[in-house]
């Protein structure tokens, strides 16, 4: 049944049943008019199980908290963000990069800025946090950057002080990359909501720089949206278009199991839950979907991101298990990482976690504190994109300096050696919990049910040593 109506309008919700849906998918163009929808049902006091809003803004997020919609089931989800999130999934950053070897930079050129460009660089921002601590490299590009630049910056402070550390950033008008004669990047992403321009800038960008692309190793993504026998033309041929990949299609993203289901955040469920398991969060014995239903956007967004990177970190921890060599007792091991890690207080968990012994036995303590340093950059990051500032700790404070969530404040966001004065204040070392999540990849991985090569390479790995 169609019925054409404004979906404000009282007699048209009325007609269109929504009181008796189990499902309701607020989809329209705009934030603005999907949460209007929203407050209009929630107004009503319809008995709707589930109620779905598109929303391009991240900072409307906020919104959903509100008290009139308490008792609801209400969740947030943006197409555009999903196409970032596949991407990154199926094609990990910086992995034509030895990211091991200091001086390899990740450099990232991101052609056209529209809300999914604006996706695109929020996850490279999240996610670019690699192994030799070298800042990413990303260059934006659009024929309206200025302007396009400025509103980005409005929603994301990444000029904090700390942001140099992190990542090296420039907005440079379009025709400048179409005027470079060689390509110095290691990964170029067309991200043009016009998806006739994205596709001819990438074929020519293809056809004047084949030997270079091929030579250099550069990847390349173009975004489809509703193109899918585009997709096709290019996924399914490996010889002309071997560096060039697809992603964004919309007839994939634009179903129930995606919006409804949640299914791309299928990791990210389970790893909230088995955090919450291991550090015994869950008294009340809540399933999955319930503590995953009851978080709010921002611990959704970072479970996001925490599992995200775990192809990142994953290249690391492949390698030493490529060819592993045993570092000593796990036992011995243990002792050795509550002296360095555990200095200020807190619980060391790694018995209760999937495959720590093999990680524990196989990966020098140096490269573990190595990618605990790089993790904090990320959580680092997450927390200055989202708004967060640092929070000061007088030096003659004697009370615990508490995160204040109202100001967006928190003690943590420093520099990693400077985490001893914040573990010192708070008698609990915060070191310790980067290195846990380090020390969880495999837990997280075994509650994985999806097929990625870095996935499957891990398994097999880490089957052979058990």
């Amino acid at each position: 049944i169609v019925i054409i109506g404004d979906a404000i309008n009282k007699e048209v919700l009325k007609k269109a049943k929504i009181k008796n849906a189990k499902t309701v998918v607020c989809f329209t163009g705009k934030d603005i008019v999907n949460l209007e929808i929203a407050v209009c049902i929630a107004q009503e006091k319809y008995k709707t199980p589930s109620l779905y809003l598109h929303l391009e803004n991240r900072e409307n997020y906020e919104l959903l908290r509100n008290k009139i919609f308490a008792g609801m089931n209400i969740k947030s989800f943006c197409l555009y963000d999903s196409a970032a999130q596949t991407l990154f999934t199926r094609y990990p950053l910086g992995v034509n990069v030895n990211t091991f070897l200091p001086g390899k930079v990740v450099k990232v050129a991101l052609v056209g800025f529209d809300k999914v460009g604006e996706s695109v660089l929020y996850r490279l921002l999240n996610l670019g946090h690699f192994y030799n601590q070298e800042p990413i490299e990303i260059t934006v590009f659009d024929d309206d950057i200025k302007f396009k630049e400025q509103e980005f910056l409005k929603s994301y402070p990444i000029n904090n002080a700390l942001c140099g550390d992190y990542w090296n950033i420039r907005f440079e008008d379009e025709h400048i990359f179409y005027q470079q004669s060689k390509l110095p990047y290691t990964q170029i992403i067309f991200c043009s909501t016009d998806s006739q321009k994205s596709f001819q800038d990438a074929m020519r960008m293809m056809k004047s720089h084949t030997s270079e692309i091929s030579k250099e190793n550069i990847e390349s993504y173009l975004y489809t949206d509703v193109h899918h026998s585009i997709s096709s033309l290019i996924d399914d041929n490996d010889v002309e278009f071997k560096s060039l990949h697809t992603f964004g299609d919309f007839k994939e993203l634009c179903t129930y199991d995606v919006i409804v289901n949640e299914s791309l955040d299928e990791m990210a469920q389970k790893s909230n839950y088995r955090y919450n398991e291991l550090h015994n969060y869950n008294k009340e014995g809540k399933d999955m979907q319930t503590l995953w239903r009851e978080v709010d956007s921002f611990v959704k967004d970072s479970n996001r991101m925490q599992v995200e990177h775990l192809p990142i970190k994953l290249q690391i921890v492949n390698k030493f298990l490529e060819k592993p060599v045993k570092q000593g007792e796990y036992e011995n091991i243990k002792k050795e990482a509550m002296e360095k890690w555990f200095k200020f207080g807190g619980e060391m968990i790694w018995d209760k976690m999937k495959y720590t012994k093999e990680i524990a036995e196989h990966i020098p303590l140096e490269v573990l504190d190595t990618l605990a340093r790089v993790e904090h950059n990320r959580w680092n990051a997450f927390h200055i994109l989202n708004g967060w500032k640092k929070l000061e700790i007088p030096k003659d404070a004697t009370e615990k300096i508490k995160k204040d969530t109202s100001t967006k404040e928190h003690p943590c966001l420093v520099k990693w050696d400077e985490l001893d004065t914040v573990s010192k204040n708070h008698k609990h070392d915060y070191k310790s919990d980067d290195v846990e999540t380090v020390m969880r990849i495999g837990d997280m991985l075994k509650a994985a049910d999806k097929k990625e090569a870095y996935i499957q390479d891990f398994r097999e790995k880490i089957s052979k040593l058990k």
